[in-house]
């Protein structure tokens, strides 16, 4: 009997046929399980990579140096739609930034940028320093309420630490209504002085606003010194601070301080001075030693900006360092009236304080081998 090929191959044919059919339908119906049940898995991952890669990528920039040190922009975009681990994952990422959003405000720039070394560091460097402190701050607390304390302090702050970062400064700390500002690179000390500037500027305005209010008054006094430092981390081991310590830092505090004696608003060192002449006016003031120290500083008032200086500073500039040399010369009549004027017309406390001076030697001869310096006891 004869049969032919494709009879007898019929049935496994058609089986052959049935196998790679439901093959396809398993391998088609795979990849889209596969797909579909991957997409839950991987898609979560990957937004969570994103969201934590933005925060760690902000964080870097700021420890490095490239990115300004704001909380504000430390933002966790939880962009996990899931209802698993990985979406509580995500929400404890996100508390983790909030935490650290919320601690730094509380951290200088430059503790910032040293948070990866795992061990202390101490270098010397040269760096500029700035001072600020509220005049009379504890007599303008009296009677009032400690919130209202609180938020008056935190407004007078706030302005300073602005313009001290607007111009490449970095506050280094607060202590109550003072403030340590550090500045860096080779043009500290003038931006250090427009720094200083600038808080004098605002503050007057806030003067002005104060006085319409009939609200109490706030100045603010300022000390700006350069020098050699050491830098590094400084306090126990399990909680230190990244600061500045030295000759260069008392000094630029003593400087602050020393306002209240002249009535003046910003004293820088010769140091600065010598950096800051050809931008800035400014008279010398004393030739002085300060607490603590016994080798005497030749200190200076910056006056304003030479660019924005007005003929009446730079006369008031001209008369007092006249009258100041008659002083160390002790040409007492000449040096009291020129300081006579300078009071009169200009109300000018400086002079009058050492018209005071004038008078105590006067009645006291400070000796042929004076030399004009005047030793500053107090901070």
């Amino acid at each position: 009997m004869d049969y032919a090929r494709d009879v007898i191959y019929e049935p496994y044919f058609r089986t052959q046929v049935k196998v790679f059919t439901i093959a396809a339908l398993f391998i088609y119906a795979s990849v889209f399980l596969i797909v579909l049940f991957g997409r839950a898995i991987v898609f979560p991952i990957l937004f969570l990579r994103m969201s934590v890669n933005g925060i760690s990528s902000v964080l870097s920039a700021m420890i490095r140096g490239r990115q300004r040190v704001s909380a504000d922009l430390l933002q966790y975009k939880d962009r996990v739609n899931t209802r698993d681990e990985i979406k509580v994952l995500s929400g404890e990422m996100g508390s983790m930034t909030a935490v650290i959003k919320g601690v730094i405000p509380y951290i200088s720039a430059s503790t910032l940028k040293h948070a990866e070394r795992e061990t202390p560091l101490s270098v010397t460097r040269d760096l500029a320093f700035l001072f600020t402190d509220i005049r009379g701050f504890t007599t303008l607390c009296e009677g009032q309420k400690p919130e209202e304390i609180v938020r008056m302090l935190n407004h007078y702050l706030d302005i300073q630490s602005t313009l001290i970062m607007a111009n490449g400064g970095d506050i280094d700390k607060f202590v109550g209504d003072e403030i340590m500002a550090q500045f860096e690179g080779p043009k500290k000390e003038m931006n250090a002085c427009r720094a200083g500037l600038a808080i004098r500027r605002a503050m007057a305005e806030e003067k002005r606003i104060a006085e319409l209010a009939e609200r109490n008054v706030v100045s603010i006094g300022i000390g700006i010194n350069a020098g050699p430092v050491v830098f590094g981390s400084v306090g126990a081991k399990d909680r230190m601070d990244f600061t500045s310590i030295g000759d260069t830092v008392n000094l630029a505090a003593r400087l602050e301080g020393a306002n209240k004696t002249y009535g003046t608003k910003t004293l820088i060192s010769e140091a600065v001075y010598d950096n800051v002449t050809e931008a800035f006016l400014c008279r010398e003031i004393d030739l002085l030693t300060v607490k603590g120290k016994h080798q005497p500083v030749r200190i200076y008032e910056v006056l304003q900006e030479r660019k924005a200086a007005t003929p009446k500073l730079e006369q008031i500039r001209k008369i007092f360092e006249g009258a100041l040399a008659a002083y160390r010369k002790q040409r007492w009549d000449l040096a009291e009236k020129a300081f006579a004027a300078l009071k009169k017309e200009y109300r000018d406390q400086a002079s009058e304080v050492f018209l005071g001076r004038i008078a105590m030697f006067r009645r006291n001869p400070p000796g042929e081998r004076w030399d004009g310096v005047f030793s500053l006891t107090v901070k």
